[in-house]
């Protein structure tokens, strides 16, 4: 797996950039980790996961490009994921979670096409109140 975000060497861009933000076996990442397994568009997907693991690795035996970051300061890793999603120039980025799609929205680049993966609602159980505002206000139009 990549020890940064950087495109993968291909001649090829990926046409569909997944971003998530984490390796736990959680919801989100098992349900992400099962489309991609069933796909016919892992050969056109690339996955960027903030957090490396086991599950991003079973994706890449599957076929899917995979990157991830080094350990670095959130502000870091916001950074080179702006660049990745610059550089890559995708048809289509999908945040896979909550968290991704708010680091998406603050980074994206002009006219990216962004698509929000919700699995659970934009609700007080989720979160703070503020944290909610936030949200809302940075990854929905």
């Amino acid at each position: 797996m990549d020890s940064h975000l950087v495109r993968p060497s291909s001649t090829q861009n990926a046409r569909y950039l997944v971003v998530t933000h984490s390796a736990s076996r959680g919801g989100a990442e098992l349900a992400l980790a099962r489309f991609l397994r069933r796909s016919n568009l892992r050969a056109e997907t690339e996955l960027i996961t903030l957090e490396p693991g086991p599950i991003w690795d079973e994706a890449a035996l599957d076929g899917v490009r995979v990157s991830a970051p080094r350990t670095a300061a959130l502000p870091v890793m916001l950074v080179r994921l702006g660049r990745s999603l610059r550089q890559a120039r995708p048809r289509v980025v999908v945040a896979n979670t909550m968290r991704a799609a708010l680091y998406v929205a603050i980074v994206r680049p002009r006219g990216a096409r962004i698509v929000y993966w919700v699995r659970d609602g934009l609700d007080e159980s989720a979160m703070t109140p503020s944290a909610l505002r936030v949200t809302r206000l940075v990854t929905l139009p």
